[in-house]
């Protein structure tokens, strides 16, 4: 007994040094980060009382929470390790509540283009179609799945799919798709299509409510619509969500679309009036852009009896030309809101970056701005190039940049896109989706006043695996604060 005594003392000092040793690399990680303004562009004090908080984890275990003050350059980090990890909710992303979309789909009894020849073929195929040889019109649905390119159909179950009859789009001469056709199983088949020729080209929108749903279409520049289309009327419809017994059934979890329900909510000019987006407010407000005359024309509905409360114009309606291998087509710009606490975000054309807030019961334009962008360049003769430019601008020889551009309106809706504004300031931080970096953009009424890629050491050459570090996309790994 006494022997092992000393044997086990041995150990004991050995584990008590390796955690020792363990602990002051540890530590090394810690505070701070040295966290900096890398390719800045305008004035820092700009972003004076602004503090940028992040998170950056590697492997979801280990955490350096960070308080940056932009102007004055400081920081202040917290480092914590989490054995257990991030807990993210199983199943991930989910749909919002009662929030279904019409899917353009041309479909058969089986739900697809395919016929028994490629259903029972037990290798995968695809094939060219060309779509008025079978078909007249495209069928609209409800569906719960989006209307996402790839789609898990069934020869026995098609619940999941509500035909919508309140608009019906003739299909072009010369309209073709492919369509793969793949076996999961018996009588289950997936498929896989895209539009190599469209005459007629839309975008579906829905919005949800309480036990009801609102839907539309939003049609191409080009697109040759007609009013005879939809004879009842065109617009935003309001479809009934039911909610009890088998309505759960087929994928309609929260509740079944019932379509003999369906009212013409808030009427549009088909031929004149292009949708363009369709959100709510915060206070409940329906916000509906059209195209039209040229220009990008927001009204406001009461988010439950749908009567008009304002129209404003936001700006011009750019129209995009562009050339596909098979057919020339023209779309309008983008228009893109995010819906804050106490104002709203609008990019218009991927160009223009707007403010709106509601003052006195009416909405109005707060602050209007150029969109910029961080792109970069190869010379041949000074390397990597970054530059702060407007988005859309040429360089100085009328060429276009190499590369990648990091936009607020490319990368903020899957960046975890913070926002504050205050005073007539806005400030955007964003992450890019080609790096761990976060862009922090300042805007006033006419531009933008500071711009810059925030880095840090934790890309250092230390981290052997480099792809482990990152921040969190679950949770609020990048937010901004004004100060007093």
């Amino acid at each position: 007994m006494k022997k092992c005594l000393p044997v086990t003392a041995l150990v004991l000092a050995l584990a008590a040094g390796a955690l020792i040793l363990l602990n002051v690399r540890l530590d090394r990680t810690k505070t701070p980060i040295n966290q900096r303004a890398e390719h800045a562009w305008g004035d820092a004090a700009a972003a004076d009382s602004l503090t940028l908080h992040t998170v950056l984890t590697y492997g979801d275990k280990l955490f350096w929470d960070t308080d940056y003050r932009v102007a004055a350059g400081e920081e202040s980090t917290r480092f914590t390790f989490r054995p257990q990890g991030l807990r993210v909710q199983e199943g991930g992303v989910t749909l919002a509540d009662d929030t279904w979309y019409i899917t353009q789909l041309c479909r058969t009894e089986r739900g697809s283009f395919v016929t028994e020849d490629l259903l029972n073929d037990d290798t995968d195929r695809t094939r060219n179609v060309h779509v008025k040889t079978a078909f007249a019109c495209y069928a609209l649905y409800l569906t719960p799945s989006g209307g996402e390119e790839t789609t898990v159909i069934s020869t026995t179950d098609r619940t999941q799919f509500v035909a919508f009859d309140k608009i019906r789009i003739p299909i072009g001469d010369e309209d073709r798709l492919e369509e793969h056709v793949f076996q999961r199983g018996k009588d289950d088949y997936g498929f896989q299509y895209h539009f190599l020729r469209q005459e007629t080209r839309s975008r579906a929108f829905s919005l949800g409510g309480q036990g009801h749903v609102l839907v539309t279409l939003g049609f191409a520049a080009d697109a040759p619509v007609r009013a005879d289309w939809a004879p009842e009327g065109f617009g935003l419809w309001d479809v009934p969500v039911k909610r009890k017994g088998s309505d759960y059934t087929g994928g309609w979890s929260n509740g079944r679309p019932d379509v003999s329900g369906t009212r013409l909510a808030y009427p549009l000019d088909i031929e004149k009036q292009r949708v363009t987006a369709l959100e709510r407010a915060a206070d409940g407000s329906v916000l509906l852009v059209t195209a039209e005359d040229d220009q990008f024309v927001l009204r406001v509905l009461d988010g439950e009896t749908y009567a008009l409360r304002q129209e404003l114009v936001l700006g011009r309606a750019e129209k995009n030309a562009w050339v596909t291998q098979y057919q020339e087509v023209t779309d309008y710009g983008e228009v893109w809101i995010r819906q804050e606490e106490d104002f709203t975000l609008v990019t218009l054309n991927d160009r223009e970056l707007l403010v709106l807030q509601k003052e006195a019961g009416n909405w109005r334009i707060v602050l209007r701005s150029p969109l910029m962008e961080l792109r970069y360049r190869y010379d041949e003769q000074d390397g990597m190039r970054w530059e702060w430019k407007e988005a859309g601008a040429p360089d100085e020889s009328g060429g276009a940049y190499t590369g990648y551009a990091c936009s607020v309106r490319e990368y903020g809706i899957l960046g975890g896109l913070a926002a504050v504004f205050r005073d007539g300031k806005l400030a955007l931080a964003f992450r890019t989706q080609y790096s761990d970096a976060v862009l922090l953009e300042i805007y006033e009424d006419g531009g933008m006043r500071y711009g810059a890629e925030m880095g840090n050491d934790l890309n250092g050459s230390w981290i052997s695996d480099r792809y482990q570090m990152s921040y969190p996309w679950t949770g609020s790994a990048i937010q901004l604060t004004w100060g007093e």
